[in-house]
């Protein structure tokens, strides 16, 4: 007969005193803990780009910006790290933020998949969240999906196009995103 193997879920406040002192940083998903892969220079240079570009009109609309450092609270049993978010009102924590209205992740060949599919919906169930940006770190793709009165709508942005992003009040060109990349747009 064979022996299923015992899965040992993790408690959410074992879960958050752990990654208070952690050298890695850990997804947690229904009791399951997941650790997260490092990221390239295009990712780094993509989500650098977004804070010099996101935190001082966020600032100006009385938002924060944050980078992959703080966690989303999704739901009761689902905390991930976007690799950015722009959050208007009070964080219930100061570990994570539960009602962020801009989500950012930058996609890669290891994450596209859960990025696309399992976090997508994840995050538009979240009621505070007005845009869930997906941003390609291996080729100029940027895909929006946008809270609207009918429901989520997705919108796939051409280079000559700007990217609206709602709470800030701003929009973005890819040069703004792409910037000092291998796929920034021709000048």
């Amino acid at each position: 007969m064979d022996v299923a193997e015992k899965s040992t879920l993790v408690s959410i406040n074992d879960y958050l005193e752990g990654e208070k002192d952690s050298p890695v940083k850990h997804e947690y998903i229904h009791g399951e803990v997941w650790d997260m892969a490092g990221a390239s220079m295009v990712h780094a240079t993509i989500s650098m780009n977004l804070g010099i570009a996101l935190t001082p009109v966020a600032r100006k609309k009385g938002c924060n910006a944050y980078a992959s450092d703080i966690k989303f609270k999704v739901n009761e049993n689902t905390f991930y790290y976007p690799d950015f978010m722009v959050a208007c009102q009070d964080a219930p924590n100061q570990y994570f933020h539960d009602k962020p209205c801009v989500v950012v992740e930058i996609i890669s060949k290891s994450t596209a998949r859960t990025d696309q599919n399992e976090k997508r919906y994840a995050y538009t169930a979240n009621e505070g969240l007005h845009l869930y940006l997906l941003i390609d770190s291996r080729k100029q793709a940027i895909v929006g999906y946008y809270r609207t009165k009918q429901g989520w709508q997705e919108r796939v942005f051409k280079e000559d196009e700007t990217v609206p992003i709602p709470c800030a009040d701003v929009d973005l060109s890819f040069e703004d995103i792409y910037l000092q990349t291998e796929f920034a747009p021709s000048a």
